[in-house]
């Protein structure tokens, strides 16, 4: 599946071009294992922030794209050591470990991009924020709102 979401004036052509191929972040074959997803995800990821930091943004512009690449690589990291250590026989956190084969890993990783992307643009299109470091910043806090990580920090 090939994303091509686009609203007119919500993002330049070249960041909404760059965003097609980051929310491909998340087509993976679905027999892989969670922790295979996982590296996919993180492989895909890295590349992705790799090309974003040689572009030269113009000012405004690069925000969106680059922190929901920047959650879906973070939070995939987090939930692959978190699985790995949960695996540990001796570990407590034998329902976490349940719980992440019960949604396949990847989900994690997903819902926090979307919460990053659903901070950012409320900050944006609602809050009329104009400042793209306080845009990101409501990203991120709506990625932590939406993950795991969130509701431990609470």
């Amino acid at each position: 599946m090939t994303y091509s979401y686009y609203v007119s004036g919500f993002i330049n052509t070249q960041e909404r071009n760059f965003m097609i191929s980051a929310m491909n972040i998340f087509n993976y074959d679905s027999s892989l294992s969670t922790i295979a997803i996982l590296d996919t995800i993180i492989d895909r990821s890295t590349r992705l922030l790799a090309e974003f930091n040689s572009i030269n943004w113009s000012m405004n512009n690069g925000g969106l794209v680059g922190g929901f690449i920047s959650i879906s690589k973070s939070s995939a990291e987090y939930w692959r050591a978190f699985l790995i250590q949960t695996s540990n026989p001796s570990s407590p956190n034998g329902f976490w470990k349940w719980a992440l084969k019960v949604i396949r890993g990847a989900t994690a990783p997903q819902l926090d991009a979307a919460g990053y992307l659903y901070g950012w643009g409320k900050a944006w299109a609602i809050d009329e924020l104009d400042q793209p470091k306080q845009r990101i910043w409501a990203g991120v806090e709506m990625a932590a709102s939406t993950s795991g990580i969130g509701a431990i920090l609470k």
